[in-house]
């Protein structure tokens, strides 16, 4: 008895799945329809923007406040390296040639 049952369900299982109610063309289709809409909005860019509002995110840019530290530890390495170059340099065209 139990076998039967379970032959029954497989083949409504089967049949639904044919027909489109169950299982992967279902899904397809919502797939199908999700991409039709972000379409629709893709060539909309307003809409995308009143949807974001909508949502609640924050569109507002922020500024992020300078670390001074990574200022100075900058121009600390750059200064005595812009030095350098700039004494090899002279020394170079001093000379006539770059070797």
């Amino acid at each position: 008895m139990a076998d039967l049952v379970k032959a029954i369900g497989d083949f409504i299982a089967a049949l639904l799945s044919v027909v489109g109610f169950v299982g992967r063309p279902r899904q397809r289709s919502h797939i199908r329809e999700d991409l039709a809409l972000l379409r629709e909005l893709e060539a909309h860019e307003h809409i995308t923007i009143q949807i974001a509002r909508f949502s609640g995110l924050d569109l507002r840019t922020s500024r992020r406040s300078i670390s001074w530290s990574s200022v100075v530890l900058a121009t600390v390495i750059w200064a005595p390296l812009w030095t350098l170059c700039l004494k090899g340099f002279q020394v170079c065209e001093y000379r006539g040639s770059w070797g």
